[in-house]
């Protein structure tokens, strides 16, 4: 029951840490995926729905050979959205960062940095774009249970960032340019790399 619909593999304690269910690639796509979705949700929440997720992913890593874990371990991933802006998603991070033509801004869980740092003062226009804020997570949760409305975080854009984080693990595996087509949520002109996003299940699990 533990193992689901991945396949039937011996039982070592190893595999059934918390640490270890996220490095296995049976069962996930280590933190590419898991802690890649930090940084990735506030890229989506940053960019208009039409390019909330790129289409084009090209990338590097390193991929254990030998033991238990075989996720990517460290990764380079280059891309562009649709609308030619260029993204680069790289291990170590806890930021996301915008680059304009006034300078950047660096979001994380824990706050904001700008460069130069008067970007941080001002204020956007009522013509500008304004995105929905909240200064807590939880509270912002629980205000959209009560509201029925959208919380910043919201299943969208949780699918959004998931679904960049394995292409970029595709592209990696792959070796090569992968290309996304964002309305049929299909790739386009590789069937190796298509039959990678999904996986065969084991009975009796199906969807």
């Amino acid at each position: 029951l533990w193992l689901g619909p991945a396949p039937v593999t011996p039982y070592t304690k190893d595999r059934c840490t918390n640490n270890g269910a996220w490095v296995v690639y049976d069962n996930a796509i280590g933190f590419l995926g898991g802690w890649g979705a930090h940084p990735l949700d506030i890229a989506v929440w940053g960019c208009l729905p039409d390019n909330s997720v790129p289409v084009e992913y090209e990338g590097t890593g390193f991929i254990p050979t030998e033991g238990l874990y075989d996720t990517i371990k460290t990764w380079k991933v280059r891309g562009k959205y649709a609308n030619g802006v260029k993204f680069s998603l790289i291990d170590g991070g806890d930021r996301t960062t915008f680059i304009g033509d006034k300078g950047t801004v660096s979001v994380s869980r824990g706050g904001l940095r700008t460069n130069p740092g008067s970007l941080k003062n001002e204020k956007i226009g009522p013509d500008g774009i304004h995105l929905i804020g909240s200064g807590n997570h939880g509270q912002n949760f629980l205000d959209g249970i009560k509201t029925r409305s959208d919380p910043v975080s919201n299943i969208v854009d949780a699918v959004k960032s998931a679904t960049i984080s394995h292409l970029s693990d595709i592209a990696i595996r792959t070796g090569r340019k992968i290309k996304w087509d964002p309305k049929k949520e299909k790739i386009i002109g590789d069937d190796q790399a298509s039959r990678m996003l999904a996986r065969p299940m084991r009975s009796p699990w199906a969807l």
